[in-house]
């Protein structure tokens, strides 16, 4: 398909950590026009490289361009129980990747040593990690940062209770937390990965058009949307978030949106509290940004303030806050809370009355098809039906496809995917085409 293939650079990144080296390969026109782009080409590639027990970072079409919320990146492998597993990062990553030169990076074999991945301007080299191992992922982004020639847009972290074997890791972007809730902190840390950073400068020349159709689309965005405050949206259309919603009411400094969206969904709370773990009665200033509402959404009825403290907490050492939530007890003080925290990385076994995937959150999507996106993205239903894409699970699964925030498609169902599809060709032949291709590996996905 000509109309995909100029959305993308046209080259595929194959990592092998065994040998610390890379190879720079065509990405074919066959897999584009087969699969499009994102969580459908990840599949594709898991399964051409399955005997090298594989991690696939890919990027859509739509990724990096004009559309709103372009940010999207999705790491896709196999978990323990061989079960496909698309994890989203949003941010700046998928464009990180993608100005690099790159549209999927492959990551094959494991380390002898723990290493580093790192992506510049085009130009990856696997670098030792040993700065980085045992080191919580405040210091470790310290680090990461002021390595190299220049500091990372994009960092992606598996911090100690990945080092530790926790079944309840999740990779960090930095400070940000990110929506992994099935571990693929540790399938790095099985490969000796201890981080991924990207930086990129360059760009594609997206078509200019493109420009006024997304200004259009960010204006039916702003026009349907009646609430003032932004950042308390996503826990509106949550159920049982009134917890959630009066500490962010409480403590919001500000808001960040991702690359090119329109709706500013992540908050940086500030608060000021006394560590029981210090012989100091003085309080500290401390925040967070975040992204995982479906952590916070957990954690947020647990012991009010302390809740807070508890999320950055598990955000610094890359701890599912929902697990934790799941076995906190309101009568327990901040100390054993946090003690409760740290024997949680610290372990390499699953607790019996640990939850299962997504299971904490509530709504009506399946842990299943919430755990086979990473189950961190926020159970909203679109409210309105207006195509064949309008389910979560299909609404997620084209995000994935196209690069698009898989959130701002659930939060505004005034989005449609037929618009989205207008970005990449506007011949009526080729929109059908391009329709039908989508739907087939959607479905595909969805029954993994």
């Amino acid at each position: 398909m000509e109309h995909v293939k100029r959305f993308y650079n046209g080259r595929i990144a194959l990592v092998h950590l065994d040998s610390s080296s890379v190879e720079l390969l065509p990405l074919s026109e066959g897999i584009i026009a087969e699969n499009i782009g994102g969580a459908a080409v990840n599949s594709a590639l898991l399964k051409e490289y399955k005997d090298y027990e594989p991690l696939v970072f890919g990027t859509g079409p739509l990724t990096g361009s004009f559309a709103p919320a372009s940010c999207l990146m999705v790491a896709t492998f196999l978990s323990p129980m061989g079960d496909v597993r698309h994890v989203p990062f949003m941010l700046k990553a998928g464009p990180q990747l993608k100005f690099s030169g790159i549209d999927f990076m492959v990551i094959t074999g494991k380390a002898e040593q723990p290493c580093i991945i790192e992506l510049l301007n085009g130009i990856i080299r696997v670098l030792p990690g040993d700065t980085i191992t045992g080191i919580e992922i405040p210091e470790a982004e310290r680090i990461l940062m002021a390595s190299g020639t220049a500091s990372p847009e994009t960092v992606l972290i598996a911090g100690p209770a990945a080092e530790h074997g926790s079944p309840y890791a999740c990779v960090s972007m930095g400070l940000w937390g990110s929506l992994d809730k099935v571990s693929l902190a540790g399938f790095m840390a099985s490969k000796g990965l201890r981080a991924v950073t990207m930086n990129a400068s360059g760009g594609i020349a997206f078509p200019q058009e493109n420009i006024l159709v997304s200004q259009e689309m960010v204006k039916t965005i702003r026009d349907g949307y009646q609430r003032k405050k932004l950042p308390v949206a996503i826990y509106e259309m949550m159920d049982g978030a009134e917890d959630a919603k009066q500490l962010i009411k409480r403590f919001h400094k500000k808001s960040h949106a991702c690359y090119h969206c329109p709706f500013p969904c992540m908050n940086y709370l500030e608060y000021k509290w006394i560590d029981p773990k210090q012989d100091s009665r003085r309080k500290k200033k401390d925040g967070f940004y975040f992204s995982d509402h479906e952590g916070f959404l957990a954690m947020a009825p647990k012991k009010s303030v302390d809740a807070l403290i508890l999320m950055k907490r598990c955000i610094d050492i890359g701890l599912d806050p929902c697990a934790v939530a799941n076995r906190l007890d309101q009568n327990m003080s901040l100390m054993e809370a946090l003690d409760l925290i740290a024997n949680m990385a610290a372990s390499s076994k699953e607790s019996e009355d640990a939850m299962a995937i997504g299971s904490y959150s509530k709504g009506p999507v399946s842990s299943e098809i919430h755990g086979l996106f990473g189950g961190g993205i926020p159970r909203i239903l679109p409210d309105a039906a207006t195509d064949s894409f309008e389910t979560w699970g299909k609404r997620v699964a084209v995000s994935m496809i196209l690069g698009i925030c898989p959130i701002l498609m659930l939060l505004f169902p005034n989005i449609s995917v037929a618009d989205l599809l207008k970005l990449i060709t506007a011949q009526n032949g080729d929109l059908k085409s391009l329709q039908d291709v989508i739907s087939s590996r959607i479905q595909s996905i969805l029954t993994t």
